[in-house]
Formats: C-alpha cells, sequence, structure tokens
C-alpha cells in the first residue's frame, strides 16, 4: 500500500491533519509552525528508526527515508492528492531536525560523552565519520563561516526561543 493510499484509509480522523493553507482550512497545521508534534515525531524516529549514522539525512539509504515518511504518516494524516507535496516537505524538515541532532550529539563527542538512548551502532559509525582528517577540515571551515562577523555587527544570534518564525508571525497578528 502506497503512502497515498493510506492517508485515504477510514479511521484517521484522530489523526493531526496537515494542510498547506492551514490558515483558511479549520483544524490543519503544517510544518513551519511549533507545538504540532511533527518535530517530536521525528525526535522519535531518530532514537528507534535510525540503523547506521550517516552524516546527513539524505545520506541515509532511500528505503530508509521512504520507511520515515511512512512512520510519519502513521501519525499524521493530509488529503491523499497531496502526498508528493508532504514528502517533500517533510524530506526538507526531517534533514533540517536530523542535522541539528547530530550537531547536538557531536558536540557531546567533543567533550567525550555519549548521548542517552542512542542506538551503539549509530554512535560508532558517527565517531568514525566525526575522527576523519576530510570531515575535522570541513569542520573547521565551516565554524569559521559562521562566526565570521556581518560587516562588524559580530556574529548573529538567534532569539526567538523554541518558536518557528511562522508560529511567531501568528501569535504577533492575533494580538
Amino acid at each position: 500500500m502506497t503512502v497515498a493510499e493510506l492517508v485515504r484509509q477510514p479511521g484517521r480522523e484522530s489523526l493531526q491533519r496537515l494542510a498547506p493553507n492551514y490558515l483558511i482550512v479549520p483544524n490543519t497545521t503544517w510544518f513551519d509552525l511549533s507545538g504540532n508534534g511533527i518535530t517530536n515525531s521525528l525526535l522519535r524516529m531518530e532514537y528507534t528508526m535510525l540503523k547506521r549514522g550517516y552524516p546527513t539525512f539524505y545520506d541515509m539509504p532511500d528505503e530508509d527515508q521512504e520507511l520515515w515518511f511512512r512512520q510519519f504518516a502513521q501519525e499524521f494524516t493530509w488529503e491523499s492528492g497531496i502526498t508528493e507535496q508532504v514528502k517533500i516537505v517533510f524530506r526538507r524538515k526531517a534533514a533540517s531536525h536530523y542535522t541539528k541532532r547530530i550537531n547536538e550529539w557531536k558536540q557531546k563527542f567533543d567533550v567525550g560523552e555519549v548521548p542517552k538512548h542512542i542506538n551503539p551502532d549509530v554512535w560508532w559509525d558517527l565517531c568514525a565519520h566525526w575522527t576523519k582528517d576530510e570531515t575535522k577540515s570541513l569542520s573547521t571551515i565551516n565554524s569559521q563561516n559562521r562566526c565570521s562577523g556581518r560587516d562588524g555587527k559580530g556574529m548573529f544570534v538567534h532569539n526567538l526561543g523554541a518558536t518557528s518564525l511562522q508560529t511567531r508571525a501568528l501569535q504577533l497578528v492575533s494580538f
């Protein structure tokens, strides 16, 4: 059964509903909003479904990415006609979230800690990746780029907290 067929199955009314035009479709959400459970879903997948330690989400085999999307479709629902759109946006969100998780784990690696509840095979794969000379070199270059000044204004600091820009905009409009 394809994911498009899965989301057409009866009995999915209680699942959180996705719609890109969530502003005009009642009781729906989308990927750019906070507090809708998408991040928690991705977090569960990173800890329970990750088989190997891939440097990026896109290094993960296609069949594993498809398995993650299928799992996502077990937790959320949408009109079957937008399945490809949901899949594209899901992959972007999953890639971004995965990158943040890998960065968090790398920071633990740098201080000699091991993240709680991580699959040991995943951890060893990532440790092997992080100790490669080419990975260290690329990391140094990227770190220098991130810390470069903005015409004397210093490094950019994100201060919105754990709220997406879209959610913050909606909060401001509702006042």
